[in-house]
């Protein structure tokens, strides 16, 4: 079975041939330009505390400033979630004060940082720094990125996106190559993730395992690094939910009732919504633009050769 990993990137082997011209022009941008109007855009714009929980968030992250200390003293009985966002809110805050830059900053740089990544990404396995540019691009033009909940808001998921990023071209990565580092890393970013935002940051393995199948790569599992590094995520999982169940006993069944059993089995807290509500989410706006060469990109990774891959 022959699996180009480039395929995945919506076909920008095709567009950076009729682009080649422009591509001085692309490479000054991608170097200094780009970034600078990044970081620009995702401070503009939305309000921080929008919606039901900023407010709450806000106000916990801006506790321990209040208590004198640089970390939360005690469990949050308000939030299910692992505390490494919280806890670089609260950083964020102790060094720019409570204000909209401080509540901002760790969103927008993770944001950034996902960007980056990509745009290396892109530009190592494709060769191309046009094909870095377009991956970045595909990004920064998509309304469920940039808006609310990711890039501009004091919300999880900006940091969820970075640490799931890194793991899955990590594992990727690893293999392509067989490297250990890219082993590590996966398990290192996906128990970042974990701590971001618990069962949501694990909701991956299901596809790294599919990546395995589809690459038959499945003679890298002989190594014992990627099952030491599947171990320091497993590690992680038990030493926090034990310690945070020890420290407010009925979390674990509030994590069960809030994000494991509640959500798949009964409407939470008046979110009816149909079974294909998030399908379309991505096809009527959060995903449009891109969809379709999404989904050509893929069917470009299933036949075109392995011409370049990740790590190598």
């Amino acid at each position: 079975m022959r699996v180009s990993f480039p395929g995945a990137f919506f076909c920008f082997p095709l567009l950076a041939a009729p682009l080649a011209p422009l591509r001085p022009f692309f490479a000054a941008i991608s170097a200094g330009l780009f970034p600078l109007v990044l970081a620009a855009y995702l401070f503009s714009g939305a309000a921080v505390g929008r919606g039901a929980h900023g407010p709450r968030r806000a106000g916990y992250s801006c506790s321990p400033r209040l208590a004198g200390s640089a970390l939360p003293g005690r469990a949050d009985l308000w939030n299910s979630k692992p505390p490494l966002w919280t806890w670089l809110l609260a950083g964020s805050i102790r060094l720019l004060g409570p204000t909209e830059l401080g509540l901002r900053l760790p969103a927008a740089l993770a944001a950034l940082a996902t960007v980056g990544v990509v745009y290396a990404t892109a530009t190592h396995w494709l060769r191309s720094r046009l094909a870095g540019l377009l991956a970045g691009l595909v990004l920064l033009t998509s309304p469920g990125y940039v808006t609310f909940h990711v890039a501009r808001t004091a919300d999880f998921d900006s940091l969820l996106t970075l640490t799931t990023t890194v793991g899955v071209v990590s594992w990727l990565a690893y293999l392509r190559t067989g490297r250990a580092r890219w082993a590590w890393a996966t398990g290192g970013s996906f128990a970042a993730a974990v701590l971001t935002k618990g069962i949501a940051g694990a909701m991956f393995g299901p596809g790294l395992l599919l990546a395995l199948a589809l690459t038959g790569s499945g003679y890298r599992l002989r190594r014992p690094t990627p099952w030491l590094a599947a171990g320091l995520v497993l590690a992680v999982v038990v030493i926090w939910y034990t310690v945070r169940e020890m420290a407010a006993p009925g979390y674990l069944a509030a994590v069960w009732q809030y994000e494991v059993g509640g959500p798949a089995g009964q409407q939470l807290e008046g979110h009816y919504e149909s079974f294909s509500y998030y399908f379309d989410l991505l096809a009527g706006g959060k995903f449009a633009l891109w969809l379709l060469p999404a989904l050509a990109g893929a069917g470009l990774g299933w036949w075109l050769p392995r011409a370049a891959g990740p790590g190598g």
